[in-house]
């Protein structure tokens, strides 16, 4: 039990919930912009998010795990699919046949595609099981309470919530039940 509490796990939630904030900013903006038809907000928030989103990561996963920094193929390739998949949830949420059945197939489907292609562009040989299970199990509660909150929450209570609970879902399905000690940078 000390271990999911120390100040190692508290740093690692620090800095993924720093890499986890814009994008899930950009998400729940895109989808609200996308509801009231502001076309051109929905394409700024998914820009601004997606592209903030993987910088964040590239410049802060080195205080995650020591001397890890992604490779720019990787940061565009984040950068791009975040967008595409922002503008996709704001359109899926506009559908009336969406729901939240529909949010489960989805976030697994967007976890897998997302894992999967950042461990490819990091020419990664396999890919990172834990990885692509982290962001499969965070991905389908992201939709679902995305959905809950978009009527309940305001956009900025909504941000925070979702992000302590994606964040939660990464750290302890990625990086707490390692064998391997991490080192985080003070």
């Amino acid at each position: 039990m000390k271990r999911y509490f120390s100040m190692a796990t508290c740093k690692i939630f620090f800095w993924e919930f720093t890499q986890n904030f814009p994008l899930l900013l950009g998400f729940i903006f895109s989808s609200e912009n996308m509801k009231h038809k502001e076309w051109l907000l929905m394409f700024l928030t998914s820009t601004l998010g997606s592209m903030m989103g993987a910088l964040l990561i590239r410049y802060t996963e080195k205080y995650i795990i020591p001397g890890e920094q992604d490779p720019m193929k990787v940061t565009m390739t984040n950068g791009i699919s975040f967008f595409v998949i922002m503008l996709g949830v704001a359109w899926y949420f506009a559908q009336a046949w969406s729901s939240w059945p529909s949010d489960i197939i989805l976030g697994v489907l967007i976890g897998f595609g997302v894992g999967y292609a950042q461990d490819l562009a990091a020419d990664k040989k396999t890919p990172g099981v834990r990885h692509i299970l982290a962001l499969m199990f965070a991905f389908v509660p992201a939709l679902i309470v995305l959905r809950w909150s978009m009527d309940r929450l305001s956009p900025f209570s909504a941000v925070l919530f979702l992000t302590t609970l994606v964040t939660a879902v990464i750290v302890v399905i990625e990086y707490l039940p390692s064998k391997q000690k991490l080192h985080v940078v003070q």
